[in-house]
């Protein structure tokens, strides 16, 4: 007894579905509506790399189960310096932040293909330059944000800190007596209006002056993208993840892009994202991109740390070869300088990965929990009776 909503499926939700009478019990859900076979998958908070698609992809590979196909990204040459710029006057809350001007675009209703994508994971098609955002964010975990340029104020944009805005405050005989000093406020995208605080990220225009969004969280309702809009800024940065799901708890916010923020997003995907994003946009919106802008600096990759493979055996009783523990962890992702000793690097995306132990786990996760030899506890004998 499900809803329209329940099966994730378009339209009324008022009440539960009526089917045919003629289906027989145990028919695919998926068959029945013409939907593609949905997996739901519980993401555990040490793992932001399985936000996507290609990160679940990866492992899978890994185990076996098929064959990993990330088709490589492109760069797209820029033909003119980006009108739009970028400062930077919190890096505590966002190191870095790249983005790039696409002008002339033409934006409408997303094409089927795209749609169908959409509505198979429970999110509504938008229009194109949102619906490109929203696929990259599961396809690859990466969010990013589209502006209308013809909606900013001034050609720069900076990303600090809430602020109090001082109101002018009236006597009785209507004389100014000083001000009442509040939050900023945002209308976000889900036309919800919230108040910002100082330990919050704000992405502003007007020199700084105006909020237009909510870093890392989601943007406001005043540079939205319409059916109408010809030139974008298309934004790609990396926030601070402890700051985000601050932000997300305080506000009540759990958008796509705080949910991945929140848990740390790859650090080496800003200028791929926008690549990627670029390339889906001319396709279906057409335009001219301009150079790419990055302002600011990643933090630094994950460094090498030494790995005895023999702690593979010592920790988890499993009789592997060194090859086999060498084709694991470059599968998924790992850096292997073998030799006598052999040194190891996590890729940007595994920055939960921190030591020798973390290996073993991943090599027998992968090898398979199954696989682990069971052997009884020695017997102690009979306990005395004293």
């Amino acid at each position: 007894l499900c809803s329209a909503a329940e099966l994730e499926q378009p339209g009324e939700s008022d009440g539960i579905l009526e089917l045919s009478d003629d289906l027989a019990v145990g028919t695919p859900a998926a068959g029945v509506f013409g939907a593609e076979p949905v997996i739901d998958f519980e993401v555990t908070p040490n793992r932001p790399d399985w936000l996507g698609v290609s990160g679940i992809a990866r492992d899978l590979a890994a185990a076996g189960l098929g064959t990993l196909k990330t088709p490589a990204i492109e760069p797209v040459a820029g033909t003119f310096a980006s009108p739009i710029t970028v400062r930077l006057d919190a890096p505590e809350m966002c190191p870095v932040f790249a983005g790039r001007t696409i002008r002339g675009v033409k934006n409408g209703p997303s094409p089927e293909w795209l749609k169908r994508r959409l509505e198979a994971i429970g999110l509504r098609s938008i229009n194109r330059l949102v619906d490109v955002t929203n696929l990259i964010t599961y396809d690859r975990a990466r969010p990013l944000h589209v502006y209308d340029i013809a909606k900013l104020v001034g050609s720069e944009i900076v990303v600090r800190a809430g602020q109090k805005v001082a109101q002018p405050f009236v006597n009785d005989v209507g004389e100014e007596a000083g001000a009442l000093h509040h939050d900023e406020r945002l209308i976000a995208l889900n036309s919800v209006t919230y108040p910002l605080k100082a330990d919050m990220c704000v992405i502003a225009d007007a020199g700084g002056e105006r909020p237009i969004g909510l870093g890392g969280v989601m943007g406001g309702e005043s540079t939205g993208c319409s059916d109408e809009t010809t030139d974008v800024f298309v934004e790609c940065a990396w926030f601070d993840p402890i700051l985000i799901a601050q932000t997300g708890r305080s506000l009540s916010i759990n958008s796509d892009a705080q949910y991945r923020f929140a848990r740390g997003v790859d650090t080496a995907s800003l200028v791929p994202g926008i690549e990627l994003a670029t390339r889906l946009i001319l396709d279906l919106c057409g335009g001219e991109p301009s150079e790419i802008v990055v302002t600011g600096q990643a933090p630094a990759a994950p460094t090498a740390f030494a790995f005895d493979r023999a702690r593979v055996g010592a920790l988890t009783g499993l009789s592997l070869t060194d090859d086999r523990i060498a084709d694991i962890l470059t599968a998924l992702g790992f850096a292997v300088e073998r030799g006598p000793s052999w040194s190891v690097t996590p890729p940007t995306w595994r920055r939960d990965a921190e030591g020798p132990a973390d290996l073993v786990e991943e090599v027998a996760r992968i090898e398979g929990f199954d696989q682990l030899p069971t052997t009884p506890l020695p017997d102690q004998g009979a306990p005395s009776k004293g």
